[in-house]
């Protein structure tokens, strides 16, 4: 049998290691595209933790604003997102998640385990690759942190406050950006305009107008999105400024009146927060939300009864009894539901689902409940009114922070 020559056994050799140069070259190729790709999604990830999830939406609402939306400035590192900075009470993290346990700073490095390169702007940078790999996540900071509303106040019958403009306060609540919550005010114009300009972070926030004299308010929450003028409609649910006249026999003509729990009834089964009384912890006039609460750390009812201020027109007719309650739950499962007690009978309002974020619940009872006739000033005068609430479990409870009752009259 003839042998292989010297010759060609070299030439295999030769084309052996082609062969194999070509594979480990493409094989690194292969190794460098999966951690490109690694990388890339792992700054999006970072980014989204930073300034939230736009894709996270809620009744067509963004709801994710991330660290920014939260903190109200951006994080100075990317540890940030993981601890908290400095005992923030408005830090919600982690906004992100090591994935793996022994190694939990694995979030800060890139596919080629190099940290990436963030000092609180607007960009991410990567260089482990040996070619620089940048994420930018907004134009500017003053797009997350300094953007504007505008909004316009009306009645209920679509008219502006006119002279009456003074004695509208309109409010903002946002946070600092130091790990606590502020609020701006302004009044509006005649014609019912009013700005805030470019001083409030992205977020959800809450916004509110109060009719100081009558105490009729208004609230609603207001998305602010990156590097935007927000627009908001206020609008109150009775005719303030439309011009109703004097009513008969002494009415002052339809209008409403907004009542605050001022006292205690027998029934108080919520836990407080930030207040001694549960009945302090619900009562002011601009939600303070996490500021005083009540809440129920269990998966069934709690009720709590209060007493209400007086009205004070008693000469009209009215048309209904309204009480609200505002409230969140803290995870998954949390209900409310509007109390009365009227005639020593204890009613209750329609069953809630509540959301993670602050949100008024109410019910309306048209004619009183206990005689099916309409309702009388002296009924309304000894009202109890509260709220019965419940959580998902001990560690996971539902909040209220404002209880109050709208009578609404007309002549």
């Amino acid at each position: 049998m003839k042998g292989f020559t010297l010759i060609e056994v070299i030439l295999v050799i030769v084309i052996l290691g082609v062969i194999a140069s070509i594979a480990m070259k493409s094989m690194t190729s292969s190794v460098d595209q999966a951690r490109f790709e690694a990388t890339a999604d792992e700054m999006e990830e970072l980014s989204r933790a930073i300034i939230g999830d736009e894709r996270l939406l809620s009744g067509g609402y963004r709801t994710d604003y991330g660290y920014v939306g939260d903190v109200g400035s951006l994080p100075s590192s990317l540890d940030d997102l993981v601890t908290n900075p400095g005992g923030y009470s408005t830090w919600n993290g982690p906004y992100i998640r090591s994935d793996f346990s022994q190694n939990t700073d694995d979030y800060k490095k890139d596919g080629w385990n190099e940290l990436y390169t963030y000092s609180g702007g607007v960009t991410i940078n990567s260089s482990g690759g040996g070619n620089a790999i940048t994420k930018q996540f907004a134009n500017a900071v003053s797009d997350l942190t300094s953007n504007s509303i505008n909004g316009i106040i009306r009645d209920s019958g679509l008219s502006p406050p006119g002279d009456s403009a003074a004695n509208v306060t309109v409010t903002v609540q946002y946070p600092d950006g130091s790990g606590s919550m502020t609020s701006s005010s302004t009044s509006p114009s005649g014609s019912g305009e009013f700005t805030f300009a470019n001083s409030i972070p992205i977020g959800l926030h809450l916004i509110r107008a109060v009719v100081s004299g009558v105490n009729d308010t208004t609230a609603k929450y207001i998305a602010i999105n990156p590097g935007s003028i927000a627009i908001s409609e206020l609008r109150f649910p009775t005719s303030l400024w439309g011009g109703a006249g004097g009513g008969e026999s002494g009415c002052s003509g339809s209008g409403a009146d907004t009542l605050r729990p001022n006292g205690s009834r027998p029934i108080t089964e919520l836990t407080t927060t930030g207040c001694s009384s549960n009945w302090e912890c619900v009562d002011e006039i601009v939600s303070d939300d996490d500021g005083t609460m009540v809440k129920r750390a269990a998966n069934s009812y709690g009720r709590d009864m209060y007493s209400i201020e007086d009205p004070a027109d008693t000469l009209c007719t009215i048309v209904s009894v309204t009480v609200y309650a505002r409230a969140r739950k803290n995870h998954t499962q949390g209900n409310v539901k509007s109390l009365v007690r009227t005639n020593g009978v204890l009613y209750e309002g329609t069953e809630w689902s509540l959301s993670q974020v602050y949100e008024n619940y109410s019910h309306e009872w048209t004619v009183n409940p206990n005689t099916g006739l309409a309702w009388t000033w002296q009924e309304v005068i000894n009202l109890g009114a509260g709220l019965a609430l419940k959580g998902q479990n001990s560690t996971k409870p539902a909040y209220c922070t404002q209880v109050w009752v709208v009578v609404q009259y007309s002549d």
